[in-house]
């Protein structure tokens, strides 16, 4: 008996690294998976606000200075217009262009300034891309 009084000790201490490291991780998905969720949101919203009529520069000025992401693992520079874009999709009617649609993408890429990222990099998507289409509503400017 008196040998295994220290048995369940070195057990906790190899173990405790496990535990912690699968912890942190779903923590951390969690925050990724917020930030997906904010961009997806600023999409929609962005691709709602100008089918109603909203002006387009008015709807991409709004979202740029109004959107922060809980993490910096992933890039998201909306003044560069790669990353944040707004169009109309137009179609020919009778010899004239009307507004069919808004499609708004946005672009993030993987953090590589972000600490301890060679050791993600391998499980995350370097780059990914958000799509949304909204049918137009109204008379949207460009």
């Amino acid at each position: 008996m008196k040998k295994q009084q220290g048995q369940a000790i070195v057990e906790f201490a190899l173990v405790l690294p496990f535990i912690l490291f699968f912890v942190f991780a779903v923590i951390y998905s969690g925050l990724l998976f917020a930030d997906y969720m904010t961009l997806s949101n600023v999409a929609r919203a962005s691709a709602r606000e100008a089918a109603i009529g909203t002006n387009i520069d008015t709807v991409k000025t709004y979202y740029r200075n109004h959107t922060t992401l809980w993490t910096d693992l992933y890039q998201w520079r909306p003044g560069n217009t790669n990353d944040y874009d707004i169009q109309a999709v137009t179609e020919n009617v009778g010899g004239g262009a009307t507004i069919k649609a808004i499609k708004v993408t946005i672009r993030t890429t993987l953090n590589n300034s972000f600490p301890a990222v060679g050791l993600v990099s391998a499980i995350l998507p370097g780059q990914y891309t958000i799509e949304y289409y909204m049918n137009n509503e109204g008379a949207a400017s460009t």
